[in-house]
């Protein structure tokens, strides 16, 4: 795992739920929240090529079937939220169809509801498939997510160490916030990397 910052995109957390409780700190519109003092929490959209593993890490976090997992590509048709909840965190997380040059009207479809969950986030997780090379289709979704994203290498199981690291340098070309090797097959780097995702829900 890294973690670096890229100048280039605007900040999820600019404009997502937790910008507009701050803002209602700071005098402009006031969004109420129950939360307790010292309580963190906030929306994560997981994004990616279609079959690149949302599903399937999304079910690995919350530890139940939340949405369609299957081989065949653009099997989640709708927007799926699921709550991770501890002592003072809260993640709600949307799982996407994936993102991709359409080709027909529902994969213009499917794109909208994709880009549509980028919107009001506090973070956004860019997944890639650690057995398949970075090319012109990941590079198309990562120019359409803020530069404080989350790369996501999944499948990592099913990599040999050398195509995971060379992957994981084709990702830091994109010159996104931070890096995680993951397999949500076997779970093997997915405490680490919800511990991360914790970390950066804002405040209520």
């Amino acid at each position: 795992m890294s973690d670096r910052r890229g100048p280039r995109r605007r900040s999820a957390r600019e404009h997502g739920p937790g910008a507009a409780r701050r803002a209602g700190r700071r005098g402009g519109p006031i969004v109420s929240t129950a939360a307790p003092d010292g309580f963190h929490s906030g929306f994560v959209t997981l994004v990616g090529r279609p079959n690149v593993g949302k599903s399937t890490l999304l079910n690995r976090i919350l530890g139940q079937k939340v949405s369609i997992v299957s081989d065949k590509p653009q099997t989640t048709r709708h927007q799926i939220r699921g709550i991770l909840t501890d002592d003072d965190t809260q993640i709600v997380f949307v799982d996407t169809p994936g993102i991709h040059r359409p080709r027909t009207l529902m994969g213009e479809r499917l794109n909208d509801s994709a880009s549509d969950a980028l919107a009001g986030v506090d973070v956004v997780c860019l997944l890639f498939d650690a057995t398949q090379k970075i090319g012109p289709g990941d590079r198309y979704i990562a120019e359409r997510v803020p530069g404080d994203a989350v790369v996501v290498l999944n499948k990592v199981d099913l990599a040999p160490r050398e195509r995971v690291l060379e992957q994981l340098a084709l990702a830091a070309e994109l010159d996104l916030a931070s890096y995680f090797p993951v397999s949500a097959r076997t779970g093997k780097g997915v405490d680490a990397l919800v511990e991360h995702l914790r970390s950066l829900m804002p405040p209520g």
